[in-house]
């Protein structure tokens, strides 16, 4: 069992802290005394600083990207990358499966299916959709060109190369893939989203994943590996839920986008 709360320590945390300040060890406590008094005294004066960078005014070490000035929803969720990316090839199945999921996943686009299921009953929307609507995209962007939306026909093109990142910044929230957090000292890898009916999934991700595509438009998402957390697989006790990692949950629907993610507490071994 795992527990996957979000747990602190604020009093150890402290302590810490404090022995930071011992300088001279045959008298801990004057130290800790004097460096206590010298932070407090000089965070005091940083507050009437203009133009200094202090504690007050520095950027959070998580600090998100600006939010990006996309008219998509699926090209609004970008994070700050804080690893060196690698061009990744993706096979025809995969690149299907990731560009439906994008297409899914974009409200946007529902007048276009809602059409698709008018004019073809019968046809799957998954397999049929995205032709048609690469089709149907391009045959509008060539009677209006100057007025159409370039996001809509970068996404009804398809992505264009895929990047993939071992950690990403995003909700500010520093996020690593598991293989890279099973060599940390802490965890800080799990990941948890709100589900359609109010239920909450929970998983470790093992991919992320940028996706590319015409005029720049970019989005990001996380393939993850979830686990169950019905009734069956859960233990709630003060306040702190555990779940088993023994069952996997939803292994052919495995991504969401990266802003779907939550942190949670889900180390890679046990605690």
């Amino acid at each position: 069992m795992y527990n996957f709360g979000v747990i602190m320590y604020p009093f150890e945390r402290y302590m810490k802290k404090l022995k930071n300040y011992v300088k001279y060890k045959a008298r801990p406590k004057g130290s800790i005394t004097e460096g206590y008094v010298a932070e407090e005294a000089l965070t005091f004066y940083s507050m009437y600083l203009r133009d200094v960078s202090t504690r007050f005014n520095r950027p959070d070490i998580n600090e998100d990207a600006p939010f990006p000035t996309r008219e998509l929803h699926v090209f609004q969720s970008v994070c700050t990358l804080v690893s060196k990316s690698v061009a990744t090839e993706l096979n025809h199945v995969l690149r299907t499966k990731v560009e439906w999921f994008v297409l899914n996943n974009s409200p946007e686009i529902d007048e276009y299916m809602t059409e698709f299921t008018t004019v073809m009953p019968g046809n799957d929307l998954q397999t049929t959709f995205p032709n048609w609507f690469k089709k149907k995209i391009n045959q509008l962007r060539l009677v209006d060109e100057s007025h159409f939306s370039l996001e809509l026909h970068a996404l009804a093109n398809g992505l264009t190369f895929a990047n993939t990142y071992t950690s990403f910044i995003v909700n500010g929230v520093r996020f690593v893939v598991h293989s890279r957090d099973t060599r940390l000292a802490t965890q800080n890898s799990g990941v948890s989203t709100p589900g359609p009916e109010g239920n909450m999934y929970c998983g470790l991700p093992e991919e992320i994943l940028e996706l590319v595509y015409l005029s720049g438009c970019k989005a990001v998402l996380f393939r993850c590996k979830w686990f169950r957390t019905d009734n069956q697989c859960r233990v709630t006790k003060n306040n702190i839920t555990s779940i088993s990692t023994q069952n996997e949950w939803y292994k052919e629907d495995q991504y969401i986008l990266a802003t779907q993610a939550n942190q949670v507490f889900l180390p890679s071994r046990p605690v």
